[in-house]
């Protein structure tokens, strides 16, 4: 075993990271697989049920209803993310690389939410589109658009996702900007050289020469966006309740499984079991998600490579 490690000693140093994340993390995960086919409260021994777990969740209508609920939620709050976020957070990483003036300070400004608690970060818009005292209040009854004021933001259903995603972009579009930033000074300096003697411009400089290159990174962003909106609990919990504010607008997948694993329901008896059942099914369309996303992307790294 000595001499094993001698010819590999790196691995003394993933040694401890390894077993670390395989007992707290590889391990929860695959043991809570067998409990899924099971009754069980969490006392005494499991009583095995085989799929009517699932069936349970599948065929119950209140939570066939839910679960659809969450789901259309989860996905809506995925497109907003990709289609409205992504392409932000690209080029103002752009810039910010490009150093434009005061990007020192942006950049500090935009980090700086990584540093503060969720909590804190959700309170302080739920604070600013308050209906009494928030500052979004007096800036639209200002302009004439009162009808856009808050008590109507909280009660509009449509509004319950852009909200979860403007928290969740001011909380974590800091860690993003690094990554792109990182990927972006990975690009050498002589092809942008080039492209300037050739009359390329800024733009086109972007689209051709670092878009392409920056492939790498914007594939891991895309599926970190995709695991972060497939867990999204606290921000839609904080804003909305166990319920998901006005209509379940706010319920995403993971606060469908809190409400009906934690909540006040008829499956406290069964709690272990339902649950294990809804991490199978949540862990299915995330691992599923995610790999699909890459495979789909990374053939696009090596197209431009």
């Amino acid at each position: 075993m000595i001499s094993f490690f001698k010819r590999r000693p790196f691995l003394l140093f993933i040694l401890p990271a390894f077993v670390f994340y395989t007992v707290f993390a590889i391990y929860p995960i695959v043991g809570v697989l067998p409990y899924a086919f099971t009754k069980w409260s969490g006392i005494g021994r499991p009583e095995f049920v085989g799929l009517r777990n699932f069936a349970v969740i599948f065929g119950t209508p209140d939570l066939v209803t839910q679960l659809a609920n969450s789901l259309k939620n989860t996905g809506l709050l995925l497109a907003l993310t990709y289609v409205v976020y992504t392409p932000i957070i690209l080029v103002v990483a752009y810039l910010l690389f490009k150093r434009i003036p005061g990007s020192s300070l942006y950049k500090a400004v935009l980090f700086m939410p990584q540093f503060v608690n969720v909590v804190a970060v959700t309170f302080i818009v739920t604070l600013f589109f308050s209906p009494t005292i928030g500052l979004y209040e007096a800036v639209m009854n200002a302009l004439g658009l009162g009808r856009w004021a808050v008590p109507g933001i909280w009660k509009n259903t449509s509004m319950g996702m852009p909200l979860v995603l403007l928290v969740g972009v001011w909380k974590g579009m800091g860690y993003e900007l690094l990554l792109f930033i990182a990927g972006f000074s990975t690009v050498p300096a002589e092809l942008e050289e080039s492209a300037k003697l050739d009359g390329a411009g800024e733009v086109r400089r972007f689209i051709h020469i670092y878009f392409p290159l920056v492939s790498p990174t914007f594939t891991n962003v895309i599926v970190l966006m995709y695991i972060w909106t497939l867990t999204t609990f606290d921000v839609p919990y904080l804003m909305g309740g166990m319920n998901g504010g006005a209509g379940g607008c706010m319920d995403t997948i993971q606060l469908f499984f809190y409400r009906t694993v934690f909540g006040r329901s008829s499956y406290s008896s069964n709690f272990m079991g339902m649950g294990s059942a809804l991490s199978v099914i949540i862990l299915s369309v995330l691992v599923g998600g995610s790999l699909l996303l890459q495979s789909l992307l990374r053939r696009r790294e090596f197209y431009n490579n």
